[in-house]
């Protein structure tokens, strides 16, 4: 598999990028509350 991604050149990068944006359309954010947040201000951890 190293040896087709490296045949790919730099089609790879785009590939998967293209990928990583149809599995997560909308940046990583709304995973993001693994971590503990607080309530009063959902964009700062407690």
């Amino acid at each position: 598999m190293a040896r087709k991604l490296a045949e790919a050149g730099t089609n790879t990068v785009e590939a998967d990028h293209s990928i990583t944006q149809k599995a997560h359309p909308v940046a990583p954010e709304p995973d993001a509350p693994a971590e503990p947040t607080n309530p009063a201000h959902p964009d700062k951890i407690p």
